[in-house]
């Protein structure tokens, strides 16, 4: 009986390693791995999300954008990924290499939307819920970090 035991041991570390490896790997792949997911703006993946201002706020036409992110950005000679703030839908952006940026708006109301774009600038899947903010006509308060550029682009939502 004992050789029969040391007989089916290997067999059994290695289904008990098989089933362990197939583990990790499925709690690699749930954990966001893929930054070209869409997120939970549109259904999972890599987060980044509009915290302030509110959705519905009444704003001065200087509007601080504040994005929690979940990866670090940067300028493109970094490698890393960025941001372009998309303003009603259109195919024009700001581009934000901090997760603080100031926007000037004309009073009105206006969407932003953050999309993650690579340091080529192409942009991915990921975005932001839009925000609709209410720009008064008065100064606003401002005072944001960032570098603002202006530029063209699909926006793609």
């Amino acid at each position: 009986m004992e050789q029969m035991h040391t007989r089916h041991l290997p067999r059994v570390v290695a289904l008990v390693g098989l089933v362990a490896g197939l583990a990790l790997l499925a709690a690699a792949c749930s954990s966001g791995g893929s930054s070209d997911a869409a997120t939970s703006g549109s259904g999972g993946g890599t987060p980044v999300t509009i915290a302030s201002p509110a959705n519905g706020a009444h704003v001065g036409r200087s509007v601080e954008v504040k994005m929690d992110l979940g990866f670090p950005i940067g300028q493109p000679d970094t490698g890393r990924k960025h941001i372009h703030l998309h303003v009603d839908d259109s195919s024009q952006y700001t581009i934000s290499y901090t997760a603080t940026h100031t926007l000037t708006l004309d009073p009105g109301k206006h969407t932003i939307v953050a999309v993650v774009a690579n340091a080529d600038h192409s942009e991915t899947k990921t975005r932001s819920q839009p925000v609709t903010v209410d720009v008064g006509s008065g100064s606003g308060s401002g005072g944001g970090a960032g570098t603002t550029a202006t530029t063209s682009g699909t926006p793609g939502y």
